[in-house]
């Protein structure tokens, strides 16, 4: 799928959650929420720049709450804000999980009126491992590059990835199928390790082929938690 094609996707589906709201106030009779049990699949893996191939499980616990996992197969390393050359990187593997509680807020009135609004917290976990292109200076004289000597590496990489998530969506209900959308904010701390460092003399600066500073990225980032999945009620 085109990385935009989700956004055509989250557009379109915005239009029928209002389509469907005008049915219901033109008289059509509204049934609250059943009991659900959802498989579904995410469509979301072009926001994030871990690409991959998601599906995952919802049950309710109770009329104002739900627990739910996704799992995910990694692929690439590139997103909708990273470009990355084919070259620098490959043998992309590895896979991620979410695990979350969600809290469904009591609105009198939800719009569209078959959604309701909720709110997750959810802890998150990757592991990818990949071979990355890179180049080691040594004796460096500034943070710019200027190194007496170069030696180029082409190792093995492994990136460990725990995180959390708060994150606020809506879940709308056109039975046994369910869309869901979701936007909200997480922190993740990135451990790297390379096999470069292991056999050795640690580099002053470690460069990609395109001569960027490329060292190694462990510390912790804030980003985007964005989603679209579509869903399945195996419960019926």
């Amino acid at each position: 799928m085109s990385k935009f094609l989700s956004l055509i996707i989250l557009t379109c589906i915005t239009s029928i959650g209002l389509a469907q709201n005008n049915a219901f106030e033109n008289g059509d009779e509204k049934t609250e929420f059943e009991p659900i049990f959802l498989t579904y699949i995410s469509l979301s893996s072009s926001f994030e720049t871990y690409n991959s191939l998601d599906i995952g499980l919802m049950k309710d616990i109770g009329p104002k709450s739900a627990i739910g996992a996704e799992f995910g197969y990694i692929y690439n390393l590139e997103g909708l804000t990273q470009r990355i050359e084919e070259n620098w990187y490959k043998d992309v593997y590895g896979v991620k999980a979410y695990f979350y509680y969600r809290f469904f807020l009591n609105i009198d009135n939800n719009y569209p009126a078959n959604s309701k609004t909720f709110i997750d917290i959810e802890p998150q976990f990757y592991w990818t491992s990949f071979n990355a292109e890179r180049i080691g200076g040594y004796s460096c004289n500034d943070e710019f590059g200027d190194c007496e000597y170069y030696k180029f590496f082409d190792s093995g990489v492994d990136r460990i990835v725990p995180g959390l998530n708060i994150k606020m969506g809506k879940i709308y209900d056109y039975d046994p199928f369910y869309i869901t959308l979701f936007a909200g904010l997480g922190y993740r701390h990135i451990y790297e390790f390379s096999e470069m460092y292991n056999n050795n003399v640690l580099p002053d600066k470690t460069f990609n082929k395109g001569g960027e500073i490329s060292e190694l990225q462990t510390g912790g980032i804030l980003k985007l938690r964005l989603g679209l999945q579509l869903a399945y009620n195996i419960w019926r």
